[in-house]
């Protein structure tokens, strides 16, 4: 089977956007689909990255899988409580979009967890993970297989890679990687040096990628950082008309 791939310079996500992944070497130009992109998009009127939404189960067992074990930052303190509340948003997609009956008795609960390295200089805002956990409506646990279009997964660049995964083996993390241990990629678009990665399930069955690329790229997480950047996969049918879609929401700013 073939596989194609595009990587995204900017990209509408949940209704915010995606400026260029800075972790490619510093080179010049951007390439068309037959070829992968190189350096960062130059700036436009796409801002700053956005917010990567999730549905979870349970905001302590999120908060300690991304933020204690992986490292990503953490919006308030560790050991505040973060009581349930009725997001009347929420609800009203629950009425008019997905049908749920009685959705006026869902209440719900979030954590935010800023990316490291994702903001375009040092100190600016950063990609989050706005995880919510909803109560008081029925539910269900989603886990397509990475194959599906529609599929998509986080990919996390961390400092250390052996040591994070010892981490996660610890607590039993599933690893979905068939060996259960990193394996090195050939290459991959946009990255440039050696790359040694492997794939695990979050406490909802996420998918997520841990990659460590040698040698470390350019990144504006702070010293001493365990995750230097992101970026999102999603599976698409036909590459070429998901690339025309963002194209058209973005618009000149998109670059692929």
């Amino acid at each position: 089977m073939t596989k194609k791939s595009v990587v995204l310079g900017s990209i509408a996500i949940a209704a915010m956007l995606l400026t260029a992944s800075p972790f490619a070497a510093a080179q010049t130009s951007w390439a068309t689909l037959d070829a992968a992109p190189t350096g960062i998009a130059p700036p436009g009127d796409a801002l700053r990255p956005g917010h990567l939404g999730r549905q979870i189960t349970n905001v302590e067992l999120t908060t300690h899988f991304y933020h204690d074990l992986i490292g990503l930052e953490l919006i308030g303190k560790r050991e505040q409580l973060r009581p349930f509340f009725v997001n009347k948003g929420l609800q009203e997609v629950a009425a008019l979009a997905q049908g749920v009956p009685d959705p006026y008795l869902q209440t719900s609960r979030v954590v935010l967890l800023p990316i490291p390295g994702t903001a375009a200089a040092p100190g600016g805002p950063e990609m989050t993970i706005e995880a919510i956990e909803i109560a008081g409506i029925p539910k269900r646990r989603f886990n397509p297989p990475l194959t599906d279009p529609g599929a998509s997964y986080l990919t996390l660049y961390v400092a250390d890679l052996d040591k994070t995964l010892s981490m996660l083996k610890s607590e039993r993390v599933p690893v979905i990687s068939e060996s259960g241990n990193p394996v090195e990629l050939s290459g991959w678009p946009g990255i440039c040096g050696k790359i040694r990665a492997v794939m695990v399930r979050d406490p909802d069955g996420y998918p997520v990628e841990l990659m460590q690329i040698t040698p470390p790229p350019a990144t504006t997480a702070a010293p001493g950082s365990n995750v230097l950047g992101a970026r999102v996969t999603i599976v698409a049918d036909n590459l070429e008309q998901t690339a025309r879609l963002y194209e058209s929401l973005v618009g000149p700013d998109f670059k692929f």
